[in-house]
């Protein structure tokens, strides 16, 4: 995984342990543009105070404390700071190959939103049915490594316990908040991601000018449009890989008809060549 620095107005305490990482980070922060991003790990975010704006996916939340939000991985997410002032929340990144296959979909079933008409969005929760179990899990950083990974591969399973009775809750309402050329080209890219496509056809299907998607896309997701498709593409197939995919399939499945491009996309955009994810998977 890869972190970003913390300024030095922030306490943060985190467990680090191969496939999770569970985090509490407190501090202040001013006003800034929605830093968005996407990773190949399921992630849990509660916020607990601050004044902030969620986008994921192309729709923004104005968050209330004791909000908890799902992202799956390759789902394009980000946080804007509204004001100045205290910023508090928890964030828990595991990989799902880490939870055991017994009950492994089952448990990330909240997490598929977009296919079982699931809320990507929990508001309020209740502080202390998963602040106890995010606690814990950083507290594993204090054990030695066995007992650290004992911890911990109890203490996941029943955290996204608790989440999955979330799973039918009622959600917020989101506020359209991007542009809509830049909304239905997030559209467009999921649902043919698989798929061969340039510049024009996403241009065209948004019923838009190339140079207005692009220079609108732009100034909301911070990159041009092809460079968010190689970027999610790469990610997915890292899931692929991960999960047994021979790396040549996985790039066709994500739509790479030439796998030394893909290669050297992969090598791009997460520092690694394709058979270092196999090993680890």
């Amino acid at each position: 995984m890869i972190f970003l620095a913390i300024p030095p107005s922030f306490h943060m305490e985190q467990f680090l342990f191969r496939t999770l990482s569970a985090s509490h980070k407190i501090g202040t922060n001013e006003n800034d543009p929605y830093e968005v991003h996407c990773h190949s790990f399921f992630e849990l975010y509660y916020f607990l105070t601050g004044h902030v704006s969620y986008m994921v996916e192309g729709v923004t939340y104005e968050l209330a404390p004791h909000t908890l939000l799902l992202m799956a991985p390759t789902v394009l997410h980000g946080i804007r700071l509204l004001a100045r002032g205290p910023y508090e929340r928890y964030v828990i990144q595991f990989a799902g190959e880490g939870l055991p296959a017994a009950y492994r979909d089952f448990l990330l079933q909240p997490f598929w939103y977009r296919e079982n008409g699931g809320q990507v969005v929990y508001t309020p929760v209740c502080e202390t049915s998963l602040v106890p179990y995010f606690d814990s899990l950083i507290a594993c950083a204090g054990l030695s490594p066995e007992e650290q990974e004992t911890e911990s591969s109890i203490v996941l399973p029943d955290l996204l316990l608790q989440v999955r009775r979330l799973y039918r809750a009622r959600g917020i309402r989101p506020t359209p908040a991007l542009p809509k050329a830049v909304s239905d080209a997030l559209s467009f890219i999921n649902r043919h991601l698989a798929d061969p496509f340039a510049l024009p056809d996403v241009a065209s299907a948004c019923f838009v000018s190339e140079h207005q998607l692009g220079k609108r896309f732009r100034e909301v997701m911070g990159e041009p449009v092809m460079q968010y498709v190689s970027r999610k593409r790469v990610i997915t197939a890292q899931q692929y890989i991960r999960s047994g995919t021979p790396a040549q399939e996985a790039a066709r499945l994500c739509g790479f008809r030439d796998y030394s491009v893909f290669f050297r996309t992969y090598k791009k955009f997460l520092g690694h060549p394709p058979v270092q994810d196999q090993r680890l998977g």
